[in-house]
C-alpha cells in the first residue's frame, strides 16, 4: 500500500498543513512517521511470520526499491529486514 499523507488528508476533508497538525496533537508524532512506523510493523509481519520475501514486501508496502525499503526498515528498526529471519514467531525486533 502507497499511502501518503496528502491523500490521508484529503480523505480527511482538510489541506495537508491542518491534518498533519491535528494528527500531531492527536497522536504525538507526524502522519509521515506514523506511516513508516506502521509499514515496518507491517514488514515484521510479513516477513517473520508469513515468510514473504524482502522484495516482495518492499513493493506491497509502497517502496520503489528493495534498497528503500531496507533504508528505512534500518532506521526505525536499528536492524536490517533480513535479520527478522533468524528471529522465532513472536519474538520483538
Amino acid at each position: 500500500v502507497n499511502w501518503k499523507v496528502e491523500a490521508l488528508a484529503r480523505e480527511a476533508g482538510t489541506s495537508r498543513s491542518v491534518f498533519a497538525e491535528r494528527f500531531l496533537a492527536a497522536t504525538g508524532t507526524t502522519p509521515a512517521r506514523y506511516l513508516t512506523e506502521l509499514r515496518m510493523r507491517l514488514a515484521v509481519q510479513y516477513i517473520s511470520h508469513e515468510g514473504q520475501a524482502l522484495e516482495k514486501v518492499a513493493f506491497k508496502l509502497g517502496y520503489s526499491s528493495h534498497a528503500a525499503f531496507s533504508r528505512a526498515f534500518k532506521r526505525i528498526t536499528g536492524k536490517a529486514p533480513g535479520a527478522l529471519r533468524a528471529i522465532s514467531p513472536g519474538e520483538e525486533i
